[in-house]
């Protein structure tokens, strides 16, 4: 019986497991709380989906807060959402948040499939904080 290599075997493994790493779901959180006017701001990105084009939805939690956003169908392997408590951004498509919405300056959020599932997170992010400008 003659032993073959197993490297072609090795190197199919190391592609599959490179393949898989490559192609994980990845979540950015971004944040920003206004103190003067107040205002709250989340935007939850996410890329690297494994179904793309599917339906998924998100929930944001800061401090005893949270948020659920309606699903979105993913543009390819690729879908954001927006929180805010601007009236112009909530116009223009953005969740709905109070403006005090953000405790601590902190946040997170979780992606969830059309079932419900969690498909990544949960993600942390500290927010930024913008005071008014103090004039001189």
């Amino acid at each position: 019986m003659k032993i073959r290599s197993l490297s072609p075997l090795f190197a199919v493994a190391g592609l599959m497991l490179l393949s898989t790493t490559v192609s994980a779901a990845e979540l950015r959180v971004r944040c920003e709380q206004r103190t003067s006017p107040a205002r709250a701001k989340i935007s939850v990105d996410a890329k690297n989906l494994a179904q793309p084009n599917a339906m998924y939805s998100t929930r944001v939690i800061s401090g005893g807060n949270q948020s659920t956003h309606a699903p979105l169908t993913a543009v390819g392997d690729e879908v954001g959402f927006d929180f805010d408590s601007n009236p112009a951004d909530i116009a223009a498509g953005a969740k709905a948040i109070a403006n005090n919405f953000i405790v601590g300056g902190a946040v997170q959020a979780a992606l969830f499939d059309s079932a419900g599932q969690m498909v990544v997170g949960p993600v942390s992010a500290s927010c930024r904080v913008r005071s008014p400008i103090k004039a001189k």
